[in-house]
């Protein structure tokens, strides 16, 4: 028999992807063999799947400690639980960095040239900031406003963002970078 796979479900999958995330991170320098363009599109979907994975945890757990490093069995596991707002504030700061490392598109990257249409389905700067709008609407929601305030009203200032960082999505798709995949691509 196949033993199950500890790692399922957004608790323990999400820490483990976490985990990953920051060892990609903290042996980053390591990668010497790799062009810029190699490093950016490595280090950029580290920062984006670390930033995801604690989106995925908040959104069923609320605030958490944000790990941005990597812990060996010997380092000290107390770290202060971070509000809601808090710990979106953080996710929001890795997708930030995520966005300026990812391509808009992979298939102009160079790994793209070579794969061309292969690189379907990779996260790009268009998912780092579409993830960092919902990200903002989620903090600008009155439940997360009256986790931090005791009053449920909309944060406008964190809608704002949201609405920004929409707004660039739109453009993006307005400059012909993203669009919906023809119901005719999909094959059975």
């Amino acid at each position: 028999t196949i033993a199950p796979d500890v790692r399922n479900g957004f608790w323990t999958g999400g820490w483990y992807n976490i985990r990953r995330a920051n060892l990609g991170l903290k042996n980053f320098d390591l990668l010497i063999e790799a062009t810029e363009e190699e490093r950016n599109l490595i280090k950029g979907q580290l920062y984006f799947f670390r930033a995801w994975n604690h989106f995925e945890i908040a959104r069923s757990w609320g605030g958490l400690p944000y790990i941005d490093m990597y812990l060996g069995p010997n380092d000290n596991m107390k770290f202060p639980r971070l509000s809601f707002h808090e710990t979106l504030l953080r996710i929001a700061q890795d997708l930030d960095s995520a966005a300026a490392l990812l391509p808009v598109d992979w298939n102009f990257t160079q790994q793209g040239q070579q794969a061309f249409n292969a690189m379907v389905g990779r996260v790009t700067k268009g998912a780092a900031i579409a993830t960092k709008s919902r990200v903002y609407l989620f903090a600008g929601s009155p439940l997360a406003t009256k986790m931090r305030t005791n009053s449920p009203v909309y944060d406008n200032e964190m809608l704002i963002e949201s609405a920004k960082a929409s707004w660039e999505i739109i453009q993006l798709a307005q400059q012909g970078v993203y669009e919906l995949v023809p119901w005719s691509d999909y094959k059975e």
